[in-house]
């Protein structure tokens, strides 16, 4: 996390999470999957709209992946998952941003109540409150 709490989302961290999304959906090399169903997906990751559509191009441009169009639309077929590997401190830097993104998704809503006051609601006053 950089100072004031953003996390830092290098091309690297897409480049690792489109990776993440198309090996939870089986593609392997030679593979691909609908891009309509990779933009659905993408919430998940918590990253923009924006960045896929970068990282998507990145991909592309380096010859890792291949958009091509199909019978029910465009398609993300994996070329080259060679972008995927961990090997510099960037690396694992991106991948721990990745990891914290998850995490965050993961956290349960019961942290929002520290957020909201602590009144009770749906109680008439004359209710009494259970405690433990």
């Amino acid at each position: 996390m950089s100072a004031g709490g953003l996390m830092k989302i290098t091309p690297k961290t897409i480049e690792y999470a489109i990776h993440r999304v198309l090996v939870s959906r089986q593609v392997c090399v030679g593979c691909g999957m609908p891009l309509r169903e990779l933009i659905q997906i993408w919430p998940e990751t918590m990253l923009r709209r924006g960045d896929l559509i970068a990282g998507l191009e990145r991909l592309r441009a380096s010859r890792h992946l291949a958009i091509e169009q199909a019978a029910d639309g465009p398609r993300v077929t994996l070329l080259d998952e060679s972008f995927s590997l961990v090997s510099t401190a960037d690396d694992r830097a991106a991948v721990t941003a990745l990891n914290t993104l998850r995490e965050a998704r993961k956290r349960p809503a019961a942290h929002l109540k520290t957020l909201l006051p602590s009144e009770v609601f749906a109680r008439r006053t004359s209710d009494a409150i259970a405690t433990a």
